[in-house]
Order: structure tokens, then sequence, then C-alpha cells
């Protein structure tokens, strides 16, 4: 009976930390209003959770809800936002993390507020009311969102004492340009939510919004924030591993998407679960094997 219990103790281990690493999709309670705001993530999440968020490449996904006046050249088959300029702001036992190197499948060429430079920045783009999408998470409707928003290259280390995300979209000003009228921000609320690597990739798949978007729009298909064999290696990765910490920011000198620096590549992911269950089975068939030559010899004797 020892050895029984036993093993069912390390099988209810092992299914216990399925059960833990996968991600979840979880609406977020704060919201941008009016082009700008800051989102608490643990108003809805802990640090704990927000750590197995990060996919095995090193992203923390979000679903934006672009809530934007169907008016000029928008409606509401398609209505869109650009990025000004958004952060991840992580503080731990630790220290203190700041992450900019933020990602969308889009961009476009815009020109800011009271310049005259065009330049390209990341944009979200969506349409009014909810869509046909639905997604793998039990209990979290997908088809409010529109687009996923990456924050890339993260890693941190220590206890997550606070988290925050701060999103600031892009005045075009009164500009009559296709493009910077279409990419105006009004006054309308913009949901987030985080996203599990399945749920971010169903709606990247989805891209709603693009087939209505106005023929005289400039748009840029940018490169895919979320892939299938990112999603793969993400519910294949145990949970429980470290990140790394992360060199000052003004050590990095790349761009990133956004005019962000670019931070560090995080340390090399956990080793899948599967490896961690197999050797768990291994421990128990030794357990087993060892008690049942014992218990033979001690017949024979």
């Amino acid at each position: 009976m020892r050895i029984h219990h036993n093993v069912i103790a390390l099988l209810f281990f092992a299914s216990t930390v399925l059960a833990v690493s996968a991600q979840v999709s979880t609406n977020l309670t704060d919201k941008i209003h009016r082009g700008s705001g800051t989102i608490n993530l643990l108003k809805d999440i802990t640090g704990d959770q927000l750590a197995k968020q990060v996919t095995s490449s090193g992203s923390l996904l979000l679903g934006v809800d672009v809530n934007e006046d169907a008016a000029g050249n928008e409606s509401n088959a398609s209505v869109g936002v650009a990025l000004k300029s958004a952060q991840l702001v992580v503080v731990t036992s630790k220290g203190t993390y700041v992450f900019t190197n933020y990602s969308t499948n889009t961009s476009a060429v815009l020109i800011p507020a009271g310049g005259s430079t065009l330049q390209s920045y990341q944009t979200l783009i969506g349409q009014g009311g909810s869509s046909q999408i639905t997604g793998a998470t039990q209990g979290f409707d997908l088809s409010h969102f529109d687009d996923v928003l990456s924050f890339n290259r993260i890693a941190f280390e220590g206890q997550v004492l606070a988290a925050r995300i701060e999103v600031q979209f892009l005045d075009t000003g009164n500009s009559k340009s296709a493009n910077d009228a279409f990419f105006d921000f009004s006054g309308g609320f913009e949901d987030f939510a985080l996203l599990s690597a399945r749920d971010a990739l169903a709606l990247e798949n989805a891209n709603i919004g693009w087939s209505a978007l106005p023929s005289s729009v400039a748009s840029t298909s940018s490169a895919p924030v979320i892939s299938e064999s990112v999603v793969n290696a993400t519910e294949a990765a145990a949970v429980g591993s470290s990140a790394s910490p992360l060199p000052p920011t003004s050590d990095s000198t790349a761009a990133a998407p956004g005019g962000a620096p670019m931070l560090p590549a995080p340390a090399a992911p956990a080793p899948p679960a599967m490896v961690l269950i197999a050797a768990l089975g291994l421990i128990a068939l030794t357990v087993w094997s060892r008690a049942r030559s014992q218990l033979a010899g001690n017949t024979m004797n």
C-alpha cells in the first residue's frame, strides 16, 4: 500500500504541474480613455500568474478592444488607432524592470500632431461591437477583442510587488490625410485583456477589421506577433523557471517597433512539462521496483 500511495502522490504532483502551468486569458479592469492611461495588472492577477503569462519566447500578450468613433473614413466595420508609446513596468523584490519593446501585426506612416515629418507607428485595427471569433480559454469571451499587442523580451527576477502597463495613442491632430484620419483616436474606452498564447494566435489570425479597411488607407502588415510554434512551445513548457535579470535599458541601442529600445533576450525556457512528468514516472518506477525486490527477498527468506 505504501508503494501505491507514493505512485499516486507523484502522479498527482505531475498533474498539478500541468494544471498550474497553463496560461489563462483574463479581462483587465483598467482601461485606456481619451488616448492614454495606466493599467494596474495586479488588480486582476497575482505576481505568480503574471510570470506564467510570459510565453516561451519571452512575450506578454494582450488583447485590445478598439472602441473608436466610426467617423470620417472609419466605419463600424473597421476602426483603428496608432501607438505613440507603450511600456510594461514590473517592480519586484530584486528591482524595477521596464520593457518598452512592443509590437503589433500592422503599422502605418503617420504625421503626429504639431509635426511635419512622416514616421512609422505600430497600429491596432478592429471593428465596432463583437466578432464571431471564439477562443480556447473557458469563461473568457475572445469575441470582445480586436487585435493583439505584444511586449517582447521579458525576463525578471524576484517576487512581483507591482506591475503596470502604460499606453499612449498617437494624436494625429487635424491632418486630412487618409491615414491620419483613420488612425486618430476619440474619447472611447479601449479595453485590454491578458491572453494565453492559444487565444492570441486565434485573434491574430482573425484579422478583424482588415477586410473593411478603406482602400485609401495604407497599412503595412508586420511580422506575426505570435506563431503556432511559439504556442506549442509555451504549452509544453514547465512552470517554475525564474526569469533572468536585465541590464539597464540605457545599455540597449537597437531599435524596436514603435521606436522603443530592445532589451536582451530572456533566459532559455524551462524544460517541457512532459520531461518533468517522465522523470517523476521514472522515480516512481524505481521506488516500486526496489520495494518489490525487497518484498521478494523477504519471501524467499
